[in-house]
């Protein structure tokens, strides 16, 4: 892997934290909450 795919994978790692934090400050039913829970988790 070149430093350029791993910057990119960070990259694409980083913009789903930021993504599913911004997400998750909105209204959302539990479901939906538990779910991106799940995800930021994972990421």
């Amino acid at each position: 892997m070149t430093m350029d795919e791993k910057l990119a994978r960070l990259r694409f790692h980083r913009n789903n934290v930021h993504r599913y934090r911004r997400l998750l400050s909105t209204r959302l039913s539990d479901l939906e909450r538990e779910f991106l829970s799940r995800r930021l988790s994972e990421e």
